[in-house]
Formats: C-alpha cells, structure tokens, sequence
C-alpha cells in the first residue's frame, strides 16, 4: 500500500451496516470537530463506500448532500443474477461517479477495503486498481448482491470474515486504531419487514458474537447506537448521523489521550519535549 508520506499514526476501521453507515460521516464529523484526521482508513462494506469518499477528500457534509438525495434504487437493480436476488452494478457506477473514476493512487488519504475470496474462503485486502469496483466487491453480501469475479477470484462481502477490519488497519501500520462499530443484538427490539431485513439482523447477531476478538485489538471502539432503525432507512440520515456524532464524543477524551501516549512513546528519551 502506497506510504504518500504517511506515517500512519491514526488509523479508522469503518464497520459494515448498509444504511447505518451513514452514520460514520457523524463520527468523521466529531474527529473533524476535535482537528483529528487519520492517516488511514480501512473499511469494509457500508464502510468501504464512506472511507472511499472520505480518503478521496470529500467532506462529511458533501457526503451528507450525497446520501439525502440516493435512494436503493440508484443503487441496487432488481434483477437475479445466477448468484444472487440482487445486483450492485449501479452502486459501483455511482461510486465511479462520486469518485472521478480514481485508483486507490489517486486518493489522498491512504484507503482499502476488505472482501473474502468465496474459492480460498480467505479474506482480501484490497488497495490497488480501480476504488469503485473494490467497493462494489467489500458491500457484495452473499446471495443477495451478486459477487465481483476478479480472475479466479470470487469475491463478496468483507463482513463475512470481519465486518471491523481492526486487524487490518494494524497490518497496514496504524499505530492508534479507532473501530467503528454499527452491529449490536437487536436489543432495541426492530422487528425485520422483509427478506433483506431478516438477513441483515441475523448478521448483526453473527457479527455482534464473531467481533469481540477483533473490537479489542482497537485502542477506541466507537458504538453508535442505530439498531431501532432499519439496515435500509436511508430516510434516517439525520438520525444515524447524530448517533454516530454522539458515540465519537463519548469517547473522545479516550482518543486524544491514546494518541498523546503514542506521540510521547516516540520522541528519544534525551529529546527535549513540551508537556
């Protein structure tokens, strides 16, 4: 992954959550608020698609703009494929779109995004090439959305190895991770209306019991709390967006201290340093 003068010091794992996502532009939001920016993203599914346009330099308000006028359909096309009930063609257009067709060269914040190979059932970290097909490929949730082939690889949603790709920021040299996370139990009690829901709540569950391990190689989790609102209001950005703000400044003290520990940890014992 390209260094761009980078010296990773903060890195942001963005967890998947299809419409709960948008509430990662409240948490980038709180960040902004604070002068804190990172030196690395990884996301994975909903995630993948904020910290694509995030890295590209885009705004948490730009991408508010953005989502308050994208509906599924921009997205989604109702139409099976021999993998799936759905295809997501549409979302890498947009994507494209959003993007000026960039590479992950072109972004201005170091980025990349997971899926899992269905053939070596391996996960796979993607940071080179085209961003809008790596996004298309990390928001591919099996049986729904049909898969990215990609040579002999067939690659779907990164959820299913890691939906917070804690590790994987670690692997690509942050320091100080921050971890994102929009699954619970359903403890607010959302009774799922549809197909897609049913499958998605059944995610969070999996995710909320497979996550544990991967939340605590963070320094900050993050835990908005969208789960009384479905996984495809998009018609509650306000909503998600303000719990996600809210969740980052509860542990912004937490944040600012871990990342003071790490600047302090690196300066020569013999160096003169401010308090």
């Amino acid at each position: 992954m390209p260094e761009r003068g980078h010296d990773k010091l903060l890195g942001l794992a963005l967890g998947g959550g299809a419409a709960r996502g948008l509430a990662h532009l409240g948490v980038l939001q709180a960040l902004e608020s604070r002068g804190i920016r990172p030196d690395l993203v990884v996301g994975t599914s909903a995630g993948a698609v904020v910290g694509a346009l995030y890295c590209a330099g885009m705004s948490p308000e730009e991408m508010m703009r953005l989502a308050a006028r994208t509906r599924w359909r921009h997205l989604v096309d109702i139409r099976p494929t021999r993998y799936s009930v759905l295809d997501i063609a549409a979302l890498e257009e947009k994507v494209a779109d959003w993007l000026n067709h960039c590479t992950f060269d072109d972004l201005r914040i170091p980025f990349a995004c997971t899926a899992v190979d269905l053939v070596t059932a391996r996960q796979v970290i993607l940071s080179q090439g085209d961003v809008a097909r790596a996004v298309r490929a990390s928001c591919a949730v099996p049986g729904i959305f049909a898969p990215v082939i990609s040579g002999d690889q067939v690659l779907v949603d990164g959820g299913v190895y890691n939906n917070v790709p804690v590790s994987v920021c670690r692997q690509l040299g942050a320091k100080v991770v921050v971890a994102v996370d929009l699954h619970g139990t359903n403890q607010m009690g959302y009774r799922p209306q549809n197909m897609f829901e049913v499958i998605m709540v059944s995610w969070d569950i999996i995710h909320h019991t497979r996550s544990r391990d991967e939340l605590s190689l963070a320094d900050v989790v993050v835990e908005p709390q969208t789960q009384r609102w479905s996984v495809v209001s998009l018609d509650k950005l306000e909503e998600f967006v303000i719990a996600g703000r809210q969740a980052a400044e509860r542990v912004m003290d937490q944040l600012v201290a871990a990342l003071q520990r790490v600047k302090l940890s690196a300066v020569p014992p013999d160096s003169p340093c401010d308090a």
